[in-house]
């Protein structure tokens, strides 16, 4: 029995045999055919807009009602984190703001200067 060899063009042969038809027969090795240029998404000007904590916490009454919690205990229970982040994430909803790896970076920054007790945790999932 002689191995069979693919040209990753579609079609095979044989070692032994002299296959001198070319098929040219679609083989799940051929090569990807279509070309797709990559596009960069750039934001449109209606999402360009730098969001400032302090407007997501003085524009809403949950975040007037955070800052009143940490000013009177000067630190956040689990849950008072999960507040806060979910009035982030609910209000780049409401203006129909993309979040970007640059804008959490900035509002990490922005939560840690307002809040200076808490402090910055990564979790890997």
């Amino acid at each position: 029995m002689s191995p069979i060899y693919l040209d990753f063009q579609g079609t095979s042969s044989s070692s032994s045999s002299s296959n001198t038809s070319n098929t040219n027969t679609p083989s799940r090795f051929s090569p990807y055919q279509k070309s797709i240029p990559y596009q960069r998404s750039t934001p449109s000007p209606d999402n360009s807009c730098t969001i400032v904590l302090s407007d997501i916490l003085n524009e809403t009454s949950r975040g007037k009602g955070l800052v009143e919690l940490y000013n009177k205990f000067s630190n956040f229970h689990e849950d008072q984190r999960y507040i806060l982040i979910s009035l982030i994430a609910q209000y780049y909803e409401e203006k129909g703001v993309k979040m970007s790896l640059a804008a959490s970076y900035q509002l990490e920054q922005q939560i840690l200067e307002r809040f200076p007790s808490e402090k910055l945790v990564i979790c890997y999932h």
